[in-house]
């Protein structure tokens, strides 16, 4: 008898071939689900999503269309969403493909849906990160994460800004000053960590800007960052944060990410100008 996993995998693939669906989209975190996947293949266009690296590498050398993300505690139309967003940056999808999804709701995956691809701003911001240089994909991503938490709940109910710089950390860390005291120069800590969320959330009530490597390791908080003497492409309205991020981001190769604390909108910069502009209560 086939287990719940094998029947809506099984499902997902007939579903596909009835809809003439463009592409099947499959989360695997199990090893279990390899064989299946390859017996029950027929020439489908398949997008493997997985955070794995065993299960990333088996795919990716096989020749299938794969992501590798983690995606916990997201829910799975947030998960769906994200997905879809860095399947069609990468090329894989486009705007107005079908696609079948298979995922797990519990251990077992037992969830399918069927979405049109929609290009939206996160579209473009994945589509920014494939060509990103020195940083980590998912350093940019669980930073803009908390980053959209902020701006969307503040902390304690009071709107808080904040300054994230991201990469070529040597270079920053050479223009640039510490304020007072570093919280992270004796308890190293990567935006991988359990608790580094809520830690540079309480921390942004500090001055200054979070320094973090290309690999996601937090170096520094309240940092005073170089000011550049050249012009800057900053909108009038927007304050000294902005000004500090548009200003590294031109004086080194970092990726810089601002909390407005007046809006509550998360900003961008790259090469000393904002490229992306979010707002958190509609993403």
């Amino acid at each position: 008898m086939e287990d719940l996993t094998e029947v809506t995998l099984r499902s997902a693939f007939d579903m596909s071939e009835v809809l003439e669906a463009d592409a099947l989209l499959i989360f695997v975190e199990s090893e279990r689900l390899i064989n299946l996947i390859d017996e029950m293949n027929r020439d489908k266009k398949i997008i493997i999503t997985t955070s794995k690296d065993n299960v990333f590498n088996y795919y990716d050398k096989k020749g299938y269309k794969t992501i590798k993300l983690s995606l916990a505690k997201m829910g799975s139309l947030a998960k769906l969403e994200k997905v879809l967003a860095i399947a069609n940056s990468f090329g894989y999808l486009n705007e107005g493909d079908t696609v079948v999804s298979v995922f797990n709701e519990s251990e077992d995956m037992d969830t399918i849906q069927v979405r049109k691809v929609r290009s939206s701003e996160m579209t473009e911001f994945y589509g920014f990160l494939t060509k990103v240089k020195g940083i980590e994909h998912g350093v940019i991503d669980s930073i803009l994460e908390i980053a959209m938490e902020l701006g969307r709940e503040g902390r304690d109910g009071q709107r808080v800004g904040a300054l994230f710089v991201l990469g070529d950390a040597k270079d920053v860390l050479e223009k640039s000053t510490q304020l007072s005291y570093n919280p992270f120069e004796h308890h190293p800590l990567t935006i991988y960590d359990k608790q580094i969320k809520e830690m540079l959330k309480e921390y942004s009530r500090l001055d200054g800007a979070f320094v973090v490597s290309g690999r996601g390791e937090i170096l520094s908080a309240h940092r005073l960052l170089e000011i550049s003497k050249d012009e800057l492409e900053v909108p009038k309205g927007l304050g000294a944060r902005h000004t500090a991020a548009a200003s590294i981001t031109k004086l080194t190769d970092a990726v810089a990410i601002v909390v407005s604390k007046s809006s509550g909108l998360v900003r961008i910069f790259k090469e000393g100008k904002i490229i992306f502009e979010i707002d958190p209560q509609k993403s």
